[in-house]
């Protein structure tokens, strides 16, 4: 059994940024507490080890943005309405601590990249009159209604062979 730089840092992004419970991921993955620890060991000391202009740490870094989009939920309905989304954004921007404000409405900052990522990829495609009545909006956050946070079985769990 092999674990790939995105397995990892799939499964640390749950753990660390998420704290989401160590028995629900690894049963997710398929493997069990003692065969984590003995899988992370040798890319934890090649992540320590690495210099900064080492190409590891880039690729580790590039692993750790896919893994975001493992951990999608519904964010209704900053993910979907423009004018609610510019609303939000004006109000976090405006605050004076935007992470507690983050914090206090139940959002992660997976949520908040996810949610920047979904919405570069949407504003190009809303109709012109759209994007100008978003912009026009007045900072404020709507009622949040947020999906469970949960992690799902991948399609490539660690400890199925391919």
């Amino acid at each position: 059994m092999t674990l790939s730089l995105d397995q990892y840092a799939r499964v640390v992004t749950a753990l660390e940024l998420l704290g989401l419970p160590h028995a629900d991921v690894l049963a997710a993955e398929c493997i069990s507490a003692g065969q984590w620890q003995e899988l992370k060991a040798p890319l934890e000391a090649r992540l320590e080890g690495a210099a900064l202009d080492d190409d590891f740490l880039e690729e580790y870094v590039a692993a750790s943005q896919r893994a975001l989009t493992h951990f999608k939920r519904r964010l209704a309905p900053l993910d979907r309405d423009p004018l609610a989304w510019f609303a939000f954004l004006k109000c976090f921007g405006e605050s004076s601590n935007p992470s507690r404000l983050a914090r206090e409405l139940g959002l992660t900052e997976i949520d908040l990249a996810n949610l920047g990522a979904y919405w570069v990829g949407a504003l190009p495609c809303l109709a012109p009159e759209l994007r100008i009545r978003a912009a026009e909006v007045s900072p404020g956050v709507p009622k949040l209604r947020l999906g469970l946070q949960v992690y799902q079985t991948p399609a490539d769990p660690i400890g199925i062979a391919r």
